[in-house]
């Protein structure tokens, strides 16, 4: 014979308490005025720079980072530069199964050196951004 226990055994049914009600909101009383979400937008909204603290912020930042004209990937596009980059490494790799040492550390070379400047250009980008 198998006895089952009982999990409400020992506990008293008068000292039950009665169920929580539930309550509304509570009635917000502060001295500061609701701000609304348009003048909230506003002040969180980044400034614009005008055209010459633009340009003086782009000079710092070019400065900074050493990003100019005379970068191998000035005036390029983001997904060419990512394509010449592949393709250094992807001919370093035959270069090195074909034995050829010194064309793969050439490819290797260019292929660092685009990466050099590409994050010297997201660098400067970063650096504008942060003057506004």
């Amino acid at each position: 014979m198998t006895t089952t226990i009982d999990p409400l055994a020992g506990i008293p049914i008068g000292t039950a308490k009665p169920a929580r009600k539930v309550k509304g909101f509570p009635l917000v009383t502060s001295p500061t005025p609701v701000i609304s979400l348009a003048a909230a937008r506003a002040t969180h909204k980044r400034r614009k720079l005008t055209g010459e603290q633009y340009k003086q912020a782009r000079d710092t930042a070019r400065a900074a980072t050493g990003y100019g004209p005379s970068s191998p990937i000035w005036g390029k596009r983001m997904d060419e530069i990512l394509m010449t980059i592949e393709n250094s490494l992807s001919e370093a790799e035959v270069a090195v199964q074909d034995g050829r040492y010194q064309d793969a550390d050439d490819h290797l070379r260019d292929g660092l050196e685009y990466n050099r400047e590409l994050q010297k250009r997201v660098a400067t980008g970063a650096l504008i951004a942060a003057q506004s």
